[in-house]
């Protein structure tokens, strides 16, 4: 009985979970494109534009690391996690390589 009782509570976080998780894939989709943009934009204005993503990705990052993975999670859903974790990891690095074209 009390398995029965807990089955809709578990799924109303894994849904929230999830839908958090989308969201931040939106943005850092989103992300994405605007450091690709970057990489063709004028050189005065790339270090405060560099500093603002960075700022971002910070944010997005804290946020991707601090997230609670009940125990009862599905593998995949951890496998989303992490690679969402990677590719902010991945962005940095390319926003830091723009950085250096500039100096």
């Amino acid at each position: 009985m009390k398995a029965a009782k807990l089955e809709p509570l578990q799924e109303a976080i894994e849904n929230d979970w999830r839908d958090s998780i989308s969201s931040m894939e939106y943005y850092i989709d989103e992300l994405e494109k605007d450091i690709d943009h970057g990489a063709v934009m004028n050189t005065g204005v790339i270090r405060d534009w560099c500093k603002e993503i960075e700022g971002l990705l910070t944010d997005l990052s804290q946020n991707l690391f601090t997230v609670d993975e009940p125990e009862w999670f599905r593998d995949s859903d951890r496998q989303e996690l992490e690679e969402l974790r990677q590719k902010v990891d991945q962005l940095n690095g390319k926003c830091k390589n723009i950085m250096t074209t500039v100096h």
